[in-house]
């Protein structure tokens, strides 16, 4: 479920979401156990032609929340129905490393986990 804001951002939770938690007026309260986690968001913006994600007024503004992640590489991910751009995240847990990627399945954002490694 997502929550368009005052700035007509779309508000979206895709990690609690596929954990089953799909109100984000509830989960933008969940706080992270990591302070250096806190508010830490991710914003895409979707554009189009020329100017991109730079138009005047762009597709489509996404403020995605919730995302564990130590750090964020963008690169192409390949699905059985097509290929597209993924976030792929490398996430840190309690004794394992993690990763995971989120992407754009055409109607909302979603979150897949790849692996883990145990430390």
């Amino acid at each position: 479920m997502a929550d368009k804001d005052e700035y007509s951002f779309v508000v979206a939770d895709p990690y609690d979401s596929s954990l089953g938690f799909g109100d984000v007026k509830v989960t933008s309260t969940f706080a992270s156990d990591v302070p250096e986690r806190r508010g830490v968001c991710l914003l895409i913006i979707h554009g189009a032609e020329k100017d991109a994600w730079r138009a005047e007024k762009p597709k489509a503004k996404f403020l995605l929340i919730n995302l564990p992640f130590k750090s964020l590489t963008v690169k192409r991910l390949s699905t059985k129905k097509r290929e597209m751009l993924g976030i792929y995240m490398e996430e840190v847990g309690e004794g394992e490393d993690t990763s995971s990627v989120v992407f754009w399945d055409g109607k909302k954002y979603r979150y897949s986990q790849l692996g883990s490694t145990l430390e």
